[in-house]
């Protein structure tokens, strides 16, 4: 299992990130900021909130106009990095940084296909996600044209969050510690929940 995506930087710029199965953080279970991050790269941990989807049959060169038949839930994430924009960064850095374990909190898969959250920090400031930088299907699509997608595997696809200027959107916010984050569908129905540490 892999889990790929694209992530929104704002203002035109995006990337596509590469995690293996080690990132994969299960819902409810509390992250733990990474002391290798934190202390030695004096970085903050962005969180981008996500919309993933579960590939469901396995494809290749897939069309994005047939993409739906291949993943069959969606679920509102959360994918981890260092703040890492900055283009002196080496090769090395870059998947240090953004692969690392517990990088990607993957709240319930729902079978419904919603596309559609609301994201709550510390039971206060509420986050509504319905903005996505890209479909899902169009995702599928991309990533299948280079790397070939299992049952199972999870492709993700970064919300825009608040419009910054006339460019583009902001697409994360950072991380602290006792922070509780909390995902809803649009029925009110609690479907990600993660306190950080």
């Amino acid at each position: 299992m892999k889990i790929v995506g694209f992530v929104y930087y704002g203002s035109g710029k995006s990337d596509m990130y590469l995690k293996p199965d080690s990132a994969l953080l299960v819902n409810k279970k509390p992250f733990f900021l990474p002391d290798f991050i934190v202390n030695e790269q004096k970085s903050p941990i962005a969180a981008y909130p996500t919309l993933t989807v579960r590939i469901s049959r396995m494809g290749r060169n897939i069309e994005e106009r047939f993409a739906d038949r291949y993943y069959d839930a969606t679920a509102l994430s959360l994918h981890l990095q260092a703040d890492v924009e900055d283009a002196g960064r080496t090769f090395e850095d870059m998947i240090r940084l953004k692969s690392f374990d517990n990088s990607f909190v993957a709240g319930d898969f729902s079978a419904e296909k919603r596309q559609t959250f609301k994201l709550t920090i510390n039971e206060s400031e509420a986050l509504d996600l319905n903005n996505l930088w890209m479909t899902p299907e169009r995702a599928i699509a991309e990533v299948s044209q280079s790397i070939t997608l299992r049952t199972g595997d999870m492709v993700g696809v970064s919300y825009q969050l608040a419009k910054v200027d006339e460019s583009g959107y902001d697409s994360r916010f950072l991380l602290e510690r006792e922070m509780l984050l909390e995902g809803t569908d649009e029925n009110g129905k609690e479907v990600f929940r993660c306190r950080i540490k």
